[in-house]
C-alpha cells in the first residue's frame, strides 16, 4: 500500500507500520453508500417545501448558485480529502494541518446530535410500518381508542376541510391521519419540563432502528457497501411509483404548479437565500465527516473528482423530481378540499406523517403501498442517518443552520489558505491524473469563504412547529449561539374603526417589520387594566393616546431593542414590560402601550417559528391540540373565547364556537338610537361548513335590512359602528320581533338562532336599571335585577335566544348567579371578569355565569390571557 501513497503521505508514516485500511468492494458500493448518505429526508420533505415557500422556481437561482459555488466545491474537497489521507473525519485533518484538528472531532459531536435526532424519525416510521400489517389502515378509521368525538375519515366529510392543520378552520373536527400522528405516534406531554410516561411501543422501535443501524456497519465497509445495494436504491422506487400515480390524479398540475411558478420578487428577501444557502448544506451531508470517511475507503486512484459531480447532480435532481411527487399529491388534495393548497402545504415530519399516509390510501392496495412507503422512510433514515421537543431543538440548533456555515467557512479557509488551494490541486491530480475546474480552487479560497460568511450574517434561528417552555429555553440557550434580537420599536397614533386614536407599534427584527395596533372596546369595564388617553379634551376630544405612544418610544423601547432575549420569548418580554410599569393595572404606561408592543412581538415570534400567528398563540398557551379560532363576532375578532363548567351550556357554547355569530342589530354604546341592550345577533347554528354560515348570515342579515326598510323607512337602515343596523326604536323585544321576521324571511328557522350582549352596565343606575338611559334620566321608571331577568326569560321564551353576553352590571353578582342558575342558555361574562384572573376565580365560585370573553386589550398582554385562564 505504501507505493500507491504519494511521497507526501509517505514521508508522513515512514516511522510507523501503516494498517491496510479497507476499501469497497466495487465502485458501485462507493456510489451507492455515498447516494444513502446524502439523498435522505430532507430531499423527501425539505427541498420541495423550500422551493414553493420561497419562490418556486426563483428558488432555483439561489440554490443553483450555492451548489456551484458552495455544495460542490465543499463535495469535492471531502471526498478528496478522505481519499488522499485514507484516513476517517478526525485522522484526516491531523494530517493535512494537525493544528486543526479540532474540525474533526467538532463534525463528529454534530454527527452524534445529528444521529439522536434522526433516529427518532426512523422509531415512528417503525411504528407506522407495523401499523400498515392490519386488514384496514388504522389512520385511516376513526375506531380506535386514541380517536376523539371529533375524529372525522377525510374521505367521508365535508372536502372543505383542511386537515393537514390538527383542526380545521371551520370546525373543531379533526381528521383521522391527524389524530393518529398526534395522539397515537406523538402523544405529546405539555412541554419538554415534562417528560411525561414511557413510551413502550415507540422505545422498542427505537431499539430495533439501532439495532439495524449497527448491524448494517458492524463488518465496517463490507457490510455497509452489500447493504447499500438495497437500501440506496429502494427508495428510488417507490418515489418513481408515488410520482407516477401522483400526476395521474385530478388537480395535480394545480399543485405542480404551486411548486414551481417562479416568484422573482422573493429574490429580494434575504430568508430565501438563507434557505437556499442552508439546504445546500443540510443536504448535501456536507461538514458532517461523512463524505471524507466514505471517501477513505477508495482507491488511491479513483476519480473522485467525477464521482463528487455527478452525485451532486444526483441529489439535486432527487430532491427536484421529490416535489413534484409531493406536490402533486397536495394539489390533489387541495382540490378535493376546496382550500388554497398554501393551506394544505406543511414542512417537516408532518409533511411525511400527514400528507404521504393519506396519499397511499389513495393508490390501491393501501396497506401494501404503506408498508413499502414507511420502509422507505427507514431505509432513508438508516442511510442518511425526548421525543419531538427535543428532535426540533437538535435539528435546529445543532444540526443545520450556523454550526454548519461556521463549519464550511473553516474547511474553506484550511484548505484554501493554510494547507494551500493549489498544493492541495496537486494531491488531486496525483490521484486522478489530471486538476479539476479552476473554479473549485477559486471558491475553495474566497467565493465559497465568501457566501458562507454571509449566510451567517443574513440568517437567525429557523423556527419550528412545537414551541417548548421555560426548561426548553435553557436547553436551547447550551445549543445556539445566536438569537433573534429586536432591533428597533417605534409607535405612532392611528385611528380606529370608531374614529377614536388608538396605538400602533412596528417592531423590526432581522426577519423584517411587524406592525400591530391595539384594540379597543366600545364600553369598557372599570376592572379592566387601565387603557391610557390623554384627557386633552381640546385634542380628540381627550381621546388621544399621546402620552402611551411616548411611553413606548421613550421608555419600553430602549429598555428592549437590543436585549438578549428572542422574540419568541413572549412571557419573558411581557413580564419585562409589567415590571418595568409597575402598577397592578399597568396604569404607568398604560395598557395600551403595553400591549401594543406585546402584540407585535407576538407576530414577530411566529414569523421567527415560521408558523400562522394561531398557531404560535397555541403553542404559548401550552395547547398541542390547537383550535383555529372563529370569530364568535365582529367586534371581537381579536378576542378568544373559553368555558369553565360543564353544562348544557357548554354545549351550546360549542356549537357557537365552530360558527360565527353575526352582529345585525346595533343599539347600547354602538348606535344613536334609542335601544339600550348593545348587540342582537344572529347564530347559524345549522350551518354545516363555514362557507355556509357565511352564506347564511348574509341572506338573513339582506332579508333583515328590507323588513326594517318596509316597516321604518329608509334611513331607518343606517348603520352602528360595528355594522349592525340601528333603527331607532326603544323596545328590546321589537328587535327581537324583526330578527324573527328576517329569519323567517330567509326561510331559516330551524338553522338560526339569536345572541345578545346586553352590556347592562352601560344603564345601571342605583342598583337598578333604565332600559331608556339615552333619554333624560328618571328614576321612576328603574326595573329591578329580578324585573330585568324575568324580561330576559320571557325573551327566551317567545324568541330562540340562546345566548346572553353581561345581563348584568358588572358588580351585580347576585343577580348574576341567580339568573344562570334558573336558566339553561349561555350566560357570557366579558365585563364581568374582564380577562381578570380574579374576578374569573370569584365567577367561578359564585357560578355567575358559564361561558366567558378572553380579551388581550382587557388584561394588556398576550400572555396575560393564558395567565387568566
Amino acid at each position: 500500500m505504501a507505493d500507491s501513497l504519494p511521497k507526501q503521505l509517505r514521508l508522513l508514516t515512514a516511522s510507523a507500520a501503516i494498517k491496510e485500511r479497507g476499501k469497497w468492494g466495487s465502485k458501485k458500493e462507493f456510489i451507492l453508500s455515498v447516494a444513502g448518505a446524502i439523498i435522505g429526508l430532507g430531499n423527501v420533505w425539505r427541498f420541495p417545501y423550500l422551493c414553493y415557500k420561497n419562490g418556486g422556481g426563483a428558488f432555483l437561482i439561489p440554490y443553483s448558485l450555492f451548489l456551484v459555488t458552495c455544495g460542490i466545491p465543499l463535495f469535492v474537497l471531502e471526498t478528496a480529502l478522505g481519499q488522499y489521507t485514507s484516513q476517517g473525519g478526525i485522522m484526516c485533518w491531523r494530517k493535512i494541518c494537525p493544528l486543526f484538528e479540532g474540525m474533526g472531532y467538532a463534525s463528529q459531536i454534530i454527527i452524534f446530535y445529528g444521529s439522536i435526532s434522526y433516529i427518532v424519525v426512523s422509531a415512528w416510521a417503525f411504528l407506522y410500518l407495523f401499523s400498515s400489517f392490519s386488514k384496514e389502515l388504522p389512520w385511516a378509521t376513526c375506531d380506535n381508542e386514541w380517536n376523539t368525538d371529533n375524529c372525522v375519515v377525510i374521505n367521508t366529510y365535508d372536502a372543505s376541510a383542511n386537515w393537514t392543520s390538527p383542526v380545521n378552520a371551520s370546525s373543531s373536527s379533526s381528521s383521522s391521519i391527524m389524530e393518529f400522528w398526534q395522539r397515537r405516534v406523538l402523544n405529546l406531554s405539555t412541554g419538554i419540563e415534562t417528560l411525561g410516561n414511557l413510551r413502550w411501543d415507540l422505545s422498542l422501535c427505537l431499539l430495533l432502528s439501532w439495532v439495524i443501524c449497527y448491524f448494517c456497519v458492524w463488518k465496517g465497509v463490507k457490510s455497509t457497501g452489500k447493504a447499500t445495494y438495497f437500501t440506496a436504491t429502494f427508495p428510488f422506487l417507490l418515489l418513481a411509483v408515488l410520482c407516477i400515480r401522483g400526476m395521474t390524479l385530478p388537480g395535480a398540475l394545480h399543485g405542480i404548479k404551486y411548486y414551481l411558478y417562479p416568484d422573482l420578487a422573493r429574490l429580494a428577501d434575504p430568508r430565501v437565500w438563507v434557505d437556499a444557502g442552508t439546504q445546500i448544506l443540510y443536504s448535501y451531508a456536507v461538514c458532517l465527516g461523512f463524505l471524507t470517511s466514505l471517501g477513505s475507503y477508495n482507491k488511491y486512484n479513483n476519480n473522485c473528482y467525477r464521482d463528487s459531480i455527478y452525485l451532486c447532480l444526483l441529489n439535486s435532481g432527487t430532491s427536484f423530481i421529490s416535489g413534484f411527487a409531493i406536490f402533486s399529491f397536495l394539489g390533489y388534495m387541495s382540490q378535493k378540499q376546496g382550500v388554497d393548497i398554501s393551506v394544505v402545504a406543511e414542512s417537516g415530519p408532518g409533511l411525511v406523517f400527514i400528507v404521504y399516509p393519506q396519499a397511499v390510501t389513495l393508490l390501491p392496495w393501501p396497506q401494501l403501498w404503506s408498508v413499502c412507503f414507511f420502509a422507505m422512510i427507514i431505509l432513508l433514515g438508516i442511510d442518511s442517518q425526548a421525543g419531538p421537543y427535543i428532535l426540533q431543538i437538535f435539528d435546529h440548533y445543532v444540526c443545520s443552520g450556523p454550526t454548519l456555515l461556521m463549519m464550511a467557512i473553516f474547511q474553506s479557509v484550511i484548505i484554501g489558505w493554510i494547507y494551500g488551494s493549489g498544493r492541495f490541486y496537486d494531491n488531486i491530480k496525483d490521484m486522478i491524473g489530471y486538476k479539476p475546474l479552476p473554479l473549485i480552487k477559486y471558491c475553495w479560497m474566497s467565493e465559497e469563504d465568501f457566501s458562507s460568511r454571509h449566510l451567517v450574517l443574513l440568517s437567525g434561528q429557523f423556527g419550528f412547529n412545537i414551541f417548548v417552555k421555560h426548561l426548553c429555553r435553557i436547553f436551547k440557550s447550551i445549543l445556539r449561539f445566536c438569537t433573534m434580537s429586536i432591533v428597533k420599536i417605534h409607535a405612532r397614533e392611528i385611528f380606529d374603526s370608531r374614529g377614536n386614536p388608538t396605538v400602533e407599534v412596528d417592531l423590526y427584527t432581522d426577519k423584517g417589520l411587524f406592525r400591530a395596533a391595539v384594540p379597543s372596546g366600545a364600553s369598557t369595564g372599570i376592572y379592566e387594566a387601565l387603557e391610557l388617553r390623554d384627557n386633552d379634551k381640546s385634542r380628540y376630544l381627550g381621546k388621544g393616546v399621546s402620552q402611551a405612544v411616548e411611553h413606548i418610544n421613550s421608555s419600553i423601547a430602549p429598555a428592549l431593542v437590543g436585549q438578549d432575549v428572542s422574540v419568541v420569548e413572549q412571557e419573558k418580554i411581557d413580564q419585562m414590560m409589567i415590571d418595568m410599569d409597575g402598577t397592578e393595572n399597568k396604569s404607568k404606561f398604560g395598557a395600551n402601550a403595553i400591549l401594543g408592543v406585546s402584540l407585535a412581538v407576538c407576530k414577530a415570534g411566529a414569523a421567527e417559528k415560521g408558523v400562522p400567528l394561531y398557531r404560535h398563540i397555541a403553542d404559548l398557551a401550552g395547547n398541542p391540540e390547537v383550535i383555529l379560532p372563529v370569530p364568535v363576532r365582529l367586534a371581537h375578532l381579536l378576542s378568544s373565547v373559553s368555558c369553565f363548567r360543564s353544562s348544557d351550556a357548554f354545549i351550546l357554547f360549542l356549537l357557537f364556537y365552530k360558527l360565527q355569530a353575526f352582529n345585525v342589530i346595533n343599539g347600547g354604546s354602538h348606535a344613536g338610537n334609542k335601544l339600550a341592550m348593545q348587540e342582537f345577533m344572529i347564530l347559524p347554528i345549522g350551518a354545516s361548513t363555514f362557507k355556509d354560515a357565511m352564506r347564511i348570515g348574509a341572506e338573513v342579515y339582506h332579508n333583515l335590512k328590507n323588513v326594517i326598510k318596509k316597516k321604518y323607512g329608509q334611513d331607518a337602515t343606517n348603520v352602528g359602528d360595528e355594522g349592525g343596523f340601528a333603527p331607532n326604536i326603544l323596545e328590546n323585544k321589537e328587535a327581537l320581533e324583526l330578527l324573527n321576521e328576517a329569519i323567517a324571511k330567509a326561510g331559516y328557522t330551524e338553522e338560526v338562532v339569536i345572541g345578545m350582549d346586553v352590556a347592562a352596565s352601560e344603564f345601571y343606575r342605583d342598583g337598578k336599571y333604565d332600559l331608556d338611559f339615552k333619554s333624560p334620566d328618571d328614576p321612576s321608571r328603574y326595573i329591578t335585577p329580578d324585573e330585568l331577568a324575568d324580561l330576559y326569560k320571557s325573551f327566551i321564551k317567545d324568541y330562540p335566544v340562546v345566548s346572553i353576553e353581561d345581563p348584568f352590571d358588572q358588580d351585580d353578582w347576585s343577580a348574576w348567579t341567580n339568573f344562570t342558575d334558573s336558566t339553561d342558555i349561555q350566560v357570557v361574562g366579558d365585563d364581568l371578569t374582564v380577562t381578570n384572573p380574579n374576578r374569573i376565580s370569584k365567577a367561578v365560585e359564585e357560578k355567575a355565569c358559564n361561558c366567558l370573553l378572553l380579551k388581550v386589550n382587557q388584561i394588556g398582554t398576550v400572555t396575560g390571557v393564558d395567565e387568566s385562564v
